[in-house]
C-alpha cells in the first residue's frame, strides 16, 4: 500500500486506500477538489473539505453533467503540474451556479494520453486534458502546437492561443475538422 506524508499537523499520512474511502462517501471529484485545494491534509481534513465540496457540488440538481477526462493527473501530481484543469472545473461549476456539474475523472481511469481524444470526439467523454503532441494521433492539427520553432517562448504561446486571432487560425478549424473545441491551456515550455 502506498502511503503518502499529507499531513500538516504530523499525523498518520493518508494513503491510497484512504483517500478512495473519502471519495466512496463524498464522491470522487468532490475529494479531488478537496485534495488540491489543501495541498497537504491529514484523513480528518480531507473528509470535512471533501464533505464541503460535496455539500456546495450537490446543494442543487445539476441540468448538465459533463465527464471530464484527465489522462494521468491525480490529486498529487495535480498539486505539482498546476495544469489548471481543477481550477477551470471550479470556475464551470460556480459561474454556472451548479447548473452545469463536471465529474473530474483522472489517473487514466477513463482515457489515456493517447485515447482521450479520440473518446472525447466519439462523445464517451465530454472534455479531456493531455498533451496536444499525444492527442495529435487523433487530430493532427494539434501538431503544429507543437512545432519547436513556432513559439519561442511561453508569453509567445500563450499570446497566441488567447489572442482573437487564434479563433480563424485553429479554434474554428479545431472544430469544424475535428469537433474539438480548445477551452484552456497551459504551456510547460
Amino acid at each position: 500500500m502506498e502511503k503518502r506524508n499529507n499531513s500538516v499537523d504530523g499525523g498518520k499520512a493518508v494513503s491510497r486506500r484512504d483517500f478512495f474511502r473519502v471519495a466512496s462517501a463524498y464522491g470522487l471529484s468532490s475529494t479531488m477538489l478537496a485534495a488540491t485545494a489543501l495541498g497537504s491534509f491529514s484523513l480528518p481534513q480531507l473528509a470535512q473539505a471533501a464533505e464541503q465540496n460535496n455539500k456546495r457540488r450537490y446543494k442543487k440538481a445539476a441540468k448538465h453533467t459533463l465527464t471530464f477526462g484527465a489522462s494521468g493527473f491525480n490529486e498529487k501530481n495535480l498539486l505539482i503540474e498546476r495544469a489548471g484543469c481543477i481550477d477551470f472545473l471550479k470556475d464551470v461549476e460556480a459561474r454556472t451556479d451548479g447548473e452545469i456539474r463536471v465529474e473530474f475523472v483522472g489517473d487514466n481511469q477513463i482515457c489515456g494520453q493517447l485515447s482521450c481524444v479520440k473518446k472525447t470526439q466519439q462523445g464517451i467523454v465530454d472534455m479531456f486534458t493531455a498533451s496536444t503532441q499525444n492527442s495529435a494521433g487523433g487530430a493532427p492539427y494539434l501538431n503544429v502546437l507543437d512545432y519547436a520553432y513556432m513559439f519561442p517562448t511561453r508569453a509567445s504561446q500563450y499570446h497566441f492561443l488567447y489572442h482573437p486571432d487564434s479563433q480563424k487560425i485553429l479554434r474554428d478549424p479545431l472544430r469544424e475538422k475535428h469537433g474539438l473545441q480548445s477551452l484552456l491551456s497551459h504551456s510547460l515550455g
